[in-house]
């Protein structure tokens, strides 16, 4: 049920990337890279637009962090509780900030406040 809901979060992100930047030459592939952040958390990476050559380039130098998804329910001292499933905006390339910007088991699916490049800020 968790890679269902983490599947559609991610249909969802890439359509309303599609949607922002429609047919542009610079238009981002979306979400390119699920990977494990530690046993809490998943980063969902997306590829950003190289400015100074105007070219996107699949490299680690254009990766960029576009949120966390909580893969389980915890209580942590910086970010408080968590359920499985909440969207966390990142306050960096490896930690996710405080305040869920939605869940993915919603009606919406997590994507009320999500953007081109992450969710929004509260």
């Amino acid at each position: 049920m968790f890679d269902q809901a983490l599947q559609r979060f991610i249909d969802g992100v890439n359509k309303i990337k599609a949607d922002e930047l429609g047919d542009s030459k610079y238009a981002s592939p979306g979400i390119v890279s699920i990977r494990r952040h530690g046993v809490k958390y998943i980063a969902l990476d997306s590829l950003q637009f190289d400015h100074t050559d105007r070219d996107m380039k699949g490299d680690s130098r254009n990766m960029g962090i576009y949120c966390f998804i909580a893969s389980e329910d915890g209580n942590t001292k910086g970010l408080g509780v968590v359920k499985c499933g909440d969207v966390l905006k990142a306050a960096s390339y490896t930690k996710p900030a405080k305040h869920a910007r939605g869940n993915i088991f919603d009606s919406d699916n997590g994507l009320k406040g999500a953007g081109r490049f992450g969710p929004a800020y509260l």
